[in-house]
């Protein structure tokens, strides 16, 4: 638990929470919030659990609720597929409803070249090849 005072004021502002379990070995859950104390919301309800599976599969799950907007922030299921130096992931992302195939190297874990699908569209996208080009000049 982690607490914003203000001292011009003296009150305290924000609490945040983060609890994280390992209930069994290769399983994750994690709870985090953000609560805003002067005007009593939620401003945060996040929500992240995740699976070692056999075949080099792992699942991953992620939810956030944004309390300002009083709307989903994310609800994501992801499955990948270690392949030793690189990973597959397949992430379908419900409150976009997009569905995304990422393809990253272990060496450059922000390094992603993706290819997805939104209504009709294909969406093609590279994230961090600029780190990538960076260390090749």
């Amino acid at each position: 638990v982690q607490a914003v005072y203000n001292v011009e004021s003296a009150m305290v502002e924000d609490v945040y929470t983060l609890v994280k379990t390992k209930p069994k070995e290769g399983w994750e859950l994690q709870l985090g919030s953000s609560y805003n104390v002067p005007t009593s919301v939620w401003e945060r309800l996040d929500a992240r659990a995740a699976a070692k599976l056999p075949w080099g599969l792992s699942v991953q799950y992620l939810i956030s609720y944004d309390g300002i907007t009083e709307s989903l922030a994310y609800n994501d299921i992801a499955v990948t597929k270690d392949l030793h130096c690189r990973e597959i992931t397949l992430r379908y992302s419900g409150v976009r409803e997009e569905i995304w195939l990422e393809f990253s190297l272990n060496a450059f874990p922000r390094t992603k070249l993706l290819a997805g699908t939104s209504d009709d569209e294909l969406l093609f996208e590279a994230q961090g090849i600029e780190e990538l080009i960076k260390l090749v000049e």
